[in-house]
């Protein structure tokens, strides 16, 4: 419905989210390949409506033809535990950890919208959605290793190195200056990775 008058990156997006969730609408997960390469099909075939008319490669053919056979049918949506195990699905990379946060709500209006249009198209009586109270989890905030943010010194001796650039380097090591005050650890000092700004 949407592809036609989309932007690319607005179509990878809706295909990057349909990839995601097509996976929690299976009877079984018995013979389905692996997290990538399903993955791979569906984003890059299965929903890419450019390569809809291209001739399929054998390997990506066998997975969208298990997915034909596995997947449920829509009136399967009515069911809360199954719409929640897709939404649980669009809060998941594929190494199993959490998403970002703003990558799961635009997953999730992609799934809502998805949903919108099969009551639409009077698939679905109406948007399972509306009737789940459901939060995205929390994010959980990993530590910076301090291996990888420069000391004091190395910082000043990185601004001085932008500084004597150009004309235009006093005014981006000023930028760069602030950006790595702003992710300075905390205990670090502040004065020492800021000379002559």
């Amino acid at each position: 419905m949407k592809w036609d008058d989309s932007p690319g990156n607005t179509r990878r997006t809706l295909s990057e989210a349909m990839a995601t969730v097509t996976p929690a609408f299976v009877k079984d997960t018995k013979g389905m390949p692996d997290a990538r390469t399903v993955r791979r099909a569906l984003y890059s075939w299965a929903f890419n409506k450019n390569r809809w008319d291209e001739e399929i490669p054998p390997d990506v053919a066998k997975v969208i033809d298990w997915f034909k056979r596995k997947s449920l049918p829509v009136s399967a949506l009515s069911d809360r535990l199954v719409v929640r195990g897709a939404l649980t699905a669009l809060t998941k990379k594929l190494d199993g950890k959490t998403a970002a946060a703003g990558t799961i709500s635009r997953k999730r209006a992609i799934f809502y919208n998805s949903l919108e249009y099969a009551v639409d198209a009077e698939l679905l009586a109406d948007n399972p959605l509306d009737r789940i109270k459901w939060s995205a989890p929390d994010q959980v905030v990993e530590e910076v290793d301090p291996a990888c943010v420069p000391n004091p010194a190395q910082a000043a001796k990185l601004l001085a190195a932008v500084r004597d650039q150009s004309k235009r380097g006093r005014r981006l090591a000023a930028f760069f200056g602030c950006m790595l005050l702003r992710g300075r650890p905390p205990g670090r000092s502040h004065r020492a990775a800021s000379p002559g700004l």
